[in-house]
């Protein structure tokens, strides 16, 4: 059975049940550990950054589920650099450690009309289409600017 087709199938939309429940339940343990951390420990920018693995893992089984359903692109106001910068930590450990991330984000922020889910696919695509073009490692920059169609 080929990916589309699983995606299709009557199969996803439990599994991301499943899925979305386990990551409630886990994003839920680790918002109390969050609340009873004081100021300056050194786990609470680590429990953030878990914490917000969460929500984006719990966006990303949301659009897979709704690949079978083809459901409507929902545009919101986005700032893409906010959208870019809550990727980089991902993305650095998806590049390995022989290829580097730089951002040359535009300021003050890019604002644009677009689905997060499909900002974070288009970015996820280039940097992994960057990554397979510098099998020997090298430098992946991610840049923003402010252009007129």
């Amino acid at each position: 059975m080929s990916i589309r087709e699983i995606v299709t199938s009557d199969r996803v939309d439990p599994l991301a049940a499943v899925i979305d429940e386990q990551l409630s339940t886990a994003d839920a343990t680790v918002r109390e550990l969050l609340a009873g951390c004081p100021a300056g420990d050194p786990m609470q920018p680590r429990l953030t950054q878990v914490h917000q693995t969460m929500q984006r893992l719990a966006a990303l089984t949301g659009q897979f589920s709704s690949l079978g359903r083809r459901r409507p692109p929902r545009a919101t106001p986005l700032d893409v650099n906010t959208v870019v910068r809550q990727m980089v930590p991902s993305l650095e450990r998806l590049l390995g450690p022989f290829t580097s991330l730089r951002t040359a984000l535009q300021v003050p922020g890019l604002w644009a009309a677009a689905d997060r889910g499909q900002v974070e696919q288009v970015v996820l695509g280039l940097v992994i289409n960057a990554r397979e073009s510098l099998p020997l490692g090298g430098a992946v920059q991610l840049a923003t600017e402010h252009r007129r169609c």
